[in-house]
């Protein structure tokens, strides 16, 4: 089936980077629907560095974007990241790094391991600790957004001089509770 949607939706470019297309299949639009998640949740790891682009992709660890904050030169085009390992593939070239970037990617740079073989670049999900994608913690990441249980304005909300029937009509609505719009978000309202 992977092969059936790479070859009719994204045939020259990754799955991430691909468009919805015209008349797309029911399958391949729920796809492209979670691309934003899944985007926003992967991070680039770095093997070889081949495919991991400098400022384009995420791939710093322990930042929010893990994007490279300093500024590109003008006239440098996005190169990869194996651009600055030194001649051998086994180490950072330091000089070059400390000559492009500020302090603070120079250390998360510097903190990533430069790998002894010769890996493929991948991906990793920071929803996991061990960076592997689960069903489980993306649908986690989906329902955050729409859970409400660490909301702080509950005190607020009991608090406010309206009629009792009126607080426990905005709780439901809050809480998702409420018959009439677990019926409306199905219909997609």
């Amino acid at each position: 089936m992977s092969r059936v949607l790479k070859a009719k939706y994204f045939p020259n470019w990754s799955c991430l980077d691909a468009r919805l297309g015209s008349n797309p299949s029911f399958i391949w639009r729920s796809i492209f629907e979670a691309q934003a998640v899944i985007k926003n949740n992967i991070r680039r790891r770095v093997g070889n560095g081949i495919k991991v682009q400098l400022w384009a992709d995420a791939w710093l660890p322990g930042r929010g974007s893990g994007k490279i904050t300093s500024h590109r030169p003008l006239g440098i085009r996005d190169m990869n990241v194996a651009a600055f390992r030194d001649i051998t593939g086994r180490h950072w070239n330091v000089d070059r790094i400390n000559n492009l970037f500020n302090e603070e990617d120079r250390l998360l740079i510097l903190s990533i391991p430069v790998s002894a073989q010769d890996r493929k670049d991948g991906y990793w999900w920071k929803r996991e600790n061990n960076g592997d994608y689960s069903v489980k913690s993306c649908y986690r990441s989906l329902m955050g957004e729409f859970q409400v249980e660490g909301w702080k304005g509950w005190k607020q909300l009991w608090d406010l001089k309206v009629p009792p029937k009126f607080k426990f009509f905005v709780w439901q609505v809050l809480d998702g509770s409420l018959p009439a719009v677990d019926s409306l978000r199905k219909k997609g309202w």
